[in-house]
């Protein structure tokens, strides 16, 4: 085909793509768009080698790379053990909080009650949920949790979620599920603080989103959040299930 010069491949769909790869190489110039290494994150042996194998196969089949971040560019790199072409490309947020001012954040910082958490992720165990909630469990100040994100990617483990904190009395936690962007703003302007404590993110746009809104984030240590949340600066980096 002569109406376009190379096909962008999602990463993230790799495994669809690893039997055709050697031959469609051949045709065109594909580009792998990587977001984040399943290899990257927390799983059991058996899980991790099936996954460099097929991670490998296909980073290897592609001519260049686009990745989110340095972090996983640099994974992409050792997993393949030599040097590849690749454009760092980093996303950008869905919302626009344009009404925000430094004024607007200092009130909205030293407002009285409780503390107001949002938590900005897919319910899965990665995103470590179940780690925030433990660690509300324990505050002895009330404390209001906002958790906006799908339950079906693993509903067993948001259901799970929901049990532990049903008999809270002190503190409020309400599961929002999917919202559409009007509601996500509202939800990021109300906001003191966003917690996102994953085991591994790859690069973790809702953080950015958190700043969208002028709000500190506490992100997880691993991999690429620390290139962009400055400790004690516009928020704090964790390491994963330290509650």
């Amino acid at each position: 085909p002569d109406h376009y010069d190379a096909v962008i491949i999602d990463e993230l769909c790799h495994s669809a793509f690893v039997p055709a790869l050697p031959t469609f190489r051949t045709q065109t110039c594909t580009i792998g768009l990587v977001h984040h290494l399943k290899a990257s994150e927390p799983q059991p042996t058996h899980h991790a080698w099936a996954s460099k194998l097929l991670e490998r196969r296909f980073l290897n089949h592609q001519h260049g790379l686009i990745c989110n971040s340095a972090t996983t560019a640099g994974t992409c790199k050792a997993l393949l053990g030599k040097s590849v072409d690749i454009c760092i490309a980093k996303p950008g947020t869905i919302t626009s909080v344009g009404n925000i001012t430094p004024q607007r954040i200092s009130e909205r910082a030293t407002q009285t009650g409780p503390l107001r958490i949002l938590f900005l992720g897919t319910v899965t165990p990665r995103k470590g949920l179940h780690h925030l909630l433990e660690s509300i469990k324990r505050c002895s100040h009330p404390v209001e949790v906002s958790i906006v994100g799908s339950h079906n990617r693993d509903p067993k483990y948001a259901k799970l979620c929901k049990k532990y904190v049903s008999d809270l009395a002190t503190h409020k936690v309400e599961f929002k599920g999917e919202i559409d962007t009007a509601t996500l703003i509202q939800e990021l302007e109300s906001a003191h603080i966003l917690a996102v404590p994953s085991d591994y993110e790859g690069y973790g746009i809702a953080y950015i989103e958190g700043f969208s809104a002028g709000l500190p984030c506490i992100a997880t240590a691993k991999g690429a959040p620390p290139e962009f949340v400055q400790q004690g600066v516009n928020g704090f980096t964790v390491q994963p299930g330290d509650v």
